[in-house]
């Protein structure tokens, strides 16, 4: 029978992805601790700074097939509840949508593969599925992952919304990333509060449950949608906070080599993504002591140069992981390397400039 449901998911996931749905990614951190390993000591030991062996893993978290197979009914429950909501609540339907992306949005990305050999079809959601799954490259193999990781940040974040809200505003309900005209969060009633709502609206559509005013009161309901967009931006900065917490202790022992993918070249440094960490930092293009930087930032090109050396968005790097604990408050400290020596090249500049 498992066979029968893994078959059947794949059925489900090709019909979408042949309707113009997405395969986006976002990198999410993943970290094993030892079994005596307690939040309070790691909260302590990062806030100190302290040394000594790093304890437990870290790692990008890769999702297995198994997900995959339940996260199409997820989604399949998802849209026909969303139906269900809209038909009996017409004007309050709680209901999450995914604005059209505009060609701007991905202007920057576009102008970055081309330099790469690869570029986006934005003519239509199945033209840029097909482009971003054409993003890649042999010997590279996060490059995909990396791609359609700042494709996200591209598109406009998913809201709730509610529906007679959207229609009094002339603005659609489709969710563009799962292509699907109607969609809802209803899976997960015991983590998001969101699905705790939908489920009282869905068992008033069955008949499992007496109409409510609360229900109906779309004024209450598009306030509450503006209220959960709300709590889920602050409860995203809150895991990243986690994140940058517990990659302090992890780091805090000794500094690690690691391969990145640069990600937003600025004039002061450039954003990278560590693949082996599932760690995004910023690497600093400036001397910590305040010297002149030796980098050269094009602005047309967004690239930083140096004799013998230039970063553009979506090259790998070589990184040095470490923690800075001189400061009041330790910091995470990533430096680029120098391909040659293995040191870092900000340090190899200075030297060659004496």
């Amino acid at each position: 029978s498992l066979g029968i449901l893994h078959s059947l998911a794949l059925k489900l996931q090709a019909e979408r992805i042949a309707g113009g749905a997405l395969r986006l990614a976002s990198p999410e951190v993943k970290f094993e601790k030892a079994a005596d390993d307690g939040a309070a000591a790691a909260a302590v030991a990062a806030s100190e700074g302290a040394s000594g062996a790093s304890e437990g893993s870290m790692g990008l978290y890769m999702p297995l097939a198994s997900n995959s197979m339940v996260e199409e009914f997820m989604l399949l429950a998802n849209v026909t509840v969303a139906k269900l909501i809209r038909e009996a609540f017409p004007q309050s339907a709680l209901l999450r949508r995914h604005p059209h992306p505009q060609a701007a949005d991905f202007a920057r990305l576009h102008d970055q593969l081309q330099r790469h050999g690869a570029a986006l079809d934005l003519s239509s959601p199945t033209a840029l599925a097909a482009s971003l799954d054409g993003a890649a490259k042999p010997n590279e193999p996060y490059f995909n992952l990396l791609v359609r990781c700042m494709a996200v940040r591209c598109m406009p974040s998913a809201e709730y919304v509610c529906a007679g809200e959207m229609a009094s505003l002339n603005e659609s309900t489709y969710h563009f990333g799962l292509a699907t005209p109607l969609y809802t969060h209803f899976t997960s009633p015991i983590r998001r509060y969101a699905d705790q709502v939908v489920h009282r609206m869905a068992a008033v559509a069955v008949g499992w449950d007496e109409p409510s005013e609360e229900l109906a009161d779309a004024p209450r309901l598009g306030e509450l949608a503006r209220s959960l967009n709300e709590r889920h931006q602050a409860a995203k900065q809150a895991e990243r906070a986690s994140v940058s917490l517990h990659a302090l202790r992890f780091f805090r022992a000794e500094p690690v080599v690691a391969d990145a993918y640069a990600t937003f070249v600025t004039a002061q440094g450039f954003t990278c993504l560590v693949p082996r960490f599932g760690l995004e930092a910023f690497v600093h293009a400036w001397p910590r002591d305040g010297g002149p930087s030796p980098f050269r930032f094009n602005a047309s090109e967004k690239t930083l140069s140096c004799p013998g050396r230039t970063i553009r968005t979506l090259d790998r790097v070589t990184v040095r992981i470490a923690v800075d604990t001189s400061r009041l408050h330790p910091q995470l400290k990533v430096e680029l390397l120098d391909e040659e020596s293995g040191t870092p090249l900000l340090d190899v500049l200075a030297a060659k400039s004496e």
